[in-house]
């Protein structure tokens, strides 16, 4: 073999044989991790907010709690989330509710707000910023609902007085029955009530609002540019109709 030659399979050699020497070196000194150890597990908590609470307002909104349930067999407010979340969260209850967070944490999981309900014959609802209501059993009493800005609230009522006022892309989904049942929507806020019987509604639409329910005995009121009032059985009608509303009964379901 040519003396070149064999001066170029030493040094190659020479190079392997320093590879193969530090990848002994860095296994020695490599440090184990397990995966519990790199990563931080997310976990659940609920937390107690109040035991119970005197004012009939509560504010619920969706700028980081989105998810509300009112609960009629309880009295206290608690949440539910991750825990760097929970702990963050205060609640006032000064003329009315009203959550706040106390920290800078993002939101690594939806939070969940139970308040008990039991009690109040009578709840005034602010619900907007995307927040998400709905209620365990039924509800009664005297309720009053304003939403907006593309919150969603499904409702299951029995009792004599619900108000709702409903704009900026709302969406309201009602089951049960009301003896007086009052409806003043705007701004494509659409409410859906095809299990939902008013004995007495009084409505007040403009915009594209819609409302569709199951029926009534008497309805009063007025209907107005490209709204629509729609019933699957309907007694005594007494609308006034405005541009292209329209005012239906006898539907499909």
């Amino acid at each position: 073999m040519k003396t070149s030659n064999k001066l170029l399979l030493t040094f190659c050699l020479l190079i392997w044989s320093c590879i193969l020497l530090g990848m002994l070196v860095a296994k020695n000194n490599m440090e184990i991790y397990s995966v519990n150890d790199e990563v931080e597990t997310n976990y659940e908590e609920s937390k107690v907010l109040l035991e119970s609470y005197d004012s009939n307002i509560l504010n619920l909104y969706g700028e980081d709690f989105r998810n509300f349930t009112l609960d009629p067999n309880e009295t206290g407010v608690t949440i539910r989330g991750d825990k760097r979340n929970v702990e963050e969260v205060s609640l006032m209850d000064d003329k009315g509710l009203y959550f706040y967070r106390q920290g800078n944490e993002k939101i690594y999981a939806k939070l969940f707000v139970t308040i008990g309900t039991k009690g109040k014959e009578s709840l005034e609802l602010n619900i907007k910023k995307f927040s998400k209501v709905n209620n365990v059993g039924q509800l009664s009493g005297n309720i009053a609902v304003r939403i907006k800005d593309g919150s969603e609230l499904e409702l299951h009522y029995e009792g004599d007085n619900l108000t709702v006022a409903g704009s900026d892309h709302a969406l309201i989904s009602l089951q049960g029955a009301a003896k007086n049942l009052t409806i003043s929507n705007e701004d494509n806020c659409a409410l859906y009530g095809q299990e939902f019987y008013g004995d007495t509604i009084k409505v007040d639409l403009i915009d594209d609002a819609l409302v569709k329910l199951k029926g009534s005995n008497f309805v009063t009121g007025e209907a107005e540019d490209d709204s629509a009032l729609l019933f699957s059985q309907l007694t005594n009608l007494q609308v006034s109709i405005r541009g292209r509303a329209r005012v239906e009964s006898n539907i499909e379901e």
